[in-house]
């Protein structure tokens, strides 16, 4: 059984308590933001080869080879931003995972990487089964899951705090039947 308290939850960190009975992924999952360490330097980081070289596509790899899935990508180059790499892998890396884990035999993910105007663009669309509305509603809320006791409910969640501590923001579009697109925006250039 998982024991989570929620110490607190903000666009700038998420604080969690968790018991010694807990699940190895809520552990993991909980040391992704931690509000006692400093903020860790930012860099400029060159989104397209930040995407192109996601530890996330070899854990996802398992998923797209195990369903039969299609993985494309389009990678505008030189895509700027200022990002601490190592938190953004993982925000956008959690959306390919979950989109690699909700896909069927046959179903593609796309990843597009992209400049519009001041805003640095990723986005991740498949053509899996979809998101009822109450689902896509609550689909960034701590702790809110469709695994049932397989997943945390915090992937997505620390995602979407992640990037809007990157004064960016977090999307979803999903229709039952018509797959799901995520779009992550961040602020484009060195400043």
């Amino acid at each position: 059984m998982i024991d989570i308290v929620v110490v607190s939850f903000s666009p700038a960190h998420c604080s969690l308590r968790i018991s010694a009975g807990s699940s190895a992924a809520a552990i993991r999952a909980a040391k992704v933001v931690d509000p006692e360490a400093p903020n860790p330097p930012l860099h400029q980081a060159s989104l397209d080869k930040a995407v192109a070289r996601f530890d996330a596509l070899r854990y996802a790899a398992g998923d797209i080879a195990t369903a039969d899935l299609r993985l494309t990508m389009q990678l505008a180059p030189e895509v700027k931003v200022l990002a601490d790499p190592d938190r953004l892998h993982q925000a956008v890396g959690n959306l390919l995972v979950n989109a690699t884990r909700y896909c069927r035999a046959g179903d593609e993910v796309a990843v597009t990487v992209d400049r519009d105007g001041s805003w640095a663009v990723v986005v991740i669309a498949d053509t899996g089964p979809g998101m009822t509305p109450e689902t896509k509603e609550r689909i960034f809320d701590p702790f809110f899951t469709t695994k049932g006791k397989q997943g945390t409910g915090l992937g997505l969640a620390i995602g979407k705090t992640i990037v809007e501590a990157h004064r960016g923001s977090s999307t979803c579009d999903s229709e039952p039947g018509r797959g799901t697109v995520f779009v992550v925006r961040l602020p484009y250039g060195l400043s």
